[in-house]
């Protein structure tokens, strides 16, 4: 019997690293600081994305019971606790980015650039 991985990658999660290279950009230093702002977004909106399209698709596979391999002979089921995973581990190198390591909102504050919401306004 042969254990033999399949020739394919995974379609899924092919996209999370894809977009992990995205954020990578925002990690950056050598990019400008408002550059490194747009990758953040970027990752953030290419990610809603996935879950919306990709994710929401792969639930619907798995409500309906259908447990068909991919190419890469993963099931939904399984696809979706790798994407899960996945995602967590992005999310917290995002956070660490953003909030809690602070590399670019201290840029930002260093600049002195105001982020305007609905609510309300954050200058740094």
């Amino acid at each position: 019997m042969s254990t033999r991985q399949p020739p394919f990658l995974n379609r899924e999660l092919s996209w999370l690293e894809f977009n992990r290279r995205v954020l990578e950009e925002a990690e950056d230093p050598k990019n400008p600081i408002l550059e490194r702002l747009r990758f953040f977004c970027i990752f953030h909106s290419n990610l809603d994305e996935f879950f919306m399209v990709r994710v929401a698709s792969l639930l619907r596979r798995i409500h309906e019971g259908d447990g068909t391999p991919d190419p890469a002979g993963l099931t939904p089921y399984q696809q979706m606790g790798l994407i899960l995973g996945r995602v967590k581990e992005l999310e917290q190198s995002s956070y660490e980015l953003y909030i809690s390591g602070g590399r670019i909102s201290m840029q930002l504050r260093k600049n002195t650039w105001t982020i305007i919401s609905p609510t309300k306004s954050i200058r740094f």
